[in-house]
């Protein structure tokens, strides 16, 4: 049995489960989850998404692990100021294995079965063999895609193209990269090179600021504010659209990752990462996608 830790923000958790069950095929071993991170207290910490467990709005195959086979790895009080401490120096930990998002993919299969996981993963290599499976595990349930089905029937006759632009939480970070809107205007342009009669869809949280700032685009625009406020519809929205714009999210990255249009286009930054200090790997994009400055 591999067990992977499922922290907070959605796109995040969904490389550690896409990695983590790589990890587990690789074994011919089950995937469980640890989730006892999303149900700790205090809940102070407003950047880093919802406390809630949202990968389980999708199809995906793994189970949450149960306290008494986590606590065979790590202690875990639910009590956060407690478990940081833990953590920080490696209390109790008995076969528990850090593993950092530039690691080699070889180093990554010498993982043992019967380990705990932690760690971002945050590149496509890791899962890249099992690319398919993830796809439909990563497709929203029935039940949740309802609410915004007359959006996904609209964007799907359409040439349209989602533009996720991420602002609030990230501006409180230091040394944050923010994207500018010179990047989406040459995105767009782009876009309107390629695509006829394109309808751009803007997804952000702070649509005000992408009202007061895109006027001058030359583009059709949609801004998105009525579809509802969590990531799993966020993700299922912007994937149905036929091309993709992205922020430097991992959130904008799985939407593009997981558009099944065989002819889209998928743009961009170069700089893919939220801090202007992160070294950026080949692997951090696939090839096919288009970067700008």
């Amino acid at each position: 049995m591999i067990i992977a830790e499922i922290g907070r923000g959605l796109g995040n958790s969904m490389y550690v489960y896409a990695a983590a069950l790589a990890l587990a095929k690789h074994h011919n071993t089950e995937l469980k989850l640890d989730t006892s991170y999303i149900h700790s207290w205090p809940r102070w910490e407003k950047y880093g998404g919802l406390w809630e467990f949202e990968l389980g709005k999708f199809n995906i195959s793994a189970k949450e692990a149960p306290m008494k086979e986590i606590l065979k790895h790590v202690i875990k009080t639910k009590f956060r100021p407690i478990d940081k401490l833990l953590r920080k120096y490696k209390l109790f930990d008995r076969r528990v294995v850090y593993f950092p998002s530039n690691g080699s993919l070889e180093d990554f299969y010498r993982i043992p079965n019967g380990s705990y996981l932690w760690g971002y993963l945050g590149r496509e290599r890791f899962f890249r063999s099992i690319k398919e499976q993830i796809i439909k595990e990563f497709a929203l349930k029935d039940k949740y895609k309802k609410d915004i089905q007359w959006f996904l029937d609209k964007v799907s006759s359409e040439n349209s193209v989602s533009i996720h632009v991420r602002r609030g939480d990230v501006l409180k970070l230091k040394n944050c990269y923010i994207l500018d809107v010179d990047y989406y205007k040459k995105a767009i342009a782009e876009i309107k090179k390629k695509v006829k009669n394109p309808k751009f869809y803007v997804f952000s949280d702070n649509i005000n600021w992408c009202k007061e700032n895109f006027k001058e685009m030359g583009a059709r625009l949609s801004f998105v504010k009525n579809l509802p406020n969590t990531g799993y519809h966020t993700i299922e929205a912007m994937k149905n659209c036929k091309h993709n714009i992205l922020a430097n999210s991992s959130l904008s990255w799985w939407a593009g990752y997981l558009n099944q249009n065989k002819k889209k286009i998928v743009i961009a930054p170069k700089h893919f990462a939220h801090f202007k200090d992160v070294k950026i790997d080949k692997d951090t994009l696939p090839k096919e996608w288009t970067t700008l400055n």
